[in-house]
């Protein structure tokens, strides 16, 4: 092999491994939040150990947040911001292990602010949810 020869093969190499590995994701941040809408019950659907991510503006300073016609174990976190990232946590709302309805209220909540919901299906089994916001 000439030396022109062997300086291309580690790059053809490089290439054919490059070219099978896919793409880098470009960000970790969460898929955009479904927007709730206070009063209006949505009904979801989740893959199994899956979160689902959404969002809704206060009305009031406390509201109550449910968890209802379950199919699988759900629990749901509240935060401040859209990172979802503990710094931003007001409240895990997760007070039963099977497919019981979860609800728990929130109070000092600012009125016209954005907060955001993480549903966690916890059983490993896809299934179903309705959210509701009052």
């Amino acid at each position: 092999m000439g030396a022109t020869q062997t300086r291309l093969l580690p790059l053809a190499l490089l290439a054919v491994l490059l070219t099978g590995c896919g793409t880098l994701p470009t960000s970790t941040s969460a898929p955009p939040p479904v927007a709730f809408a206070v009063g209006t019950p949505a009904t979801l659907t989740s893959a199994a150990t899956a979160s689902t991510f959404g969002r809704f503006v206060a009305t009031a300073g406390s509201h109550t947040i449910s968890l209802s016609a379950l199919t699988s174990n759900y629990g749901w976190s509240l935060f401040s911001s859209p990172s979802y990232v503990a710094d931003g946590l007001i409240l895990r709302c997760d007070a039963h292990s099977d497919a019981s309805d979860e609800s728990c209220p929130v109070s000092l909540l600012i009125p016209g602010h954005t907060y955001y919901l993480r549903i966690d299906e916890e059983s490993g089994v896809a299934g179903s949810f309705t959210v509701t916001i009052t």
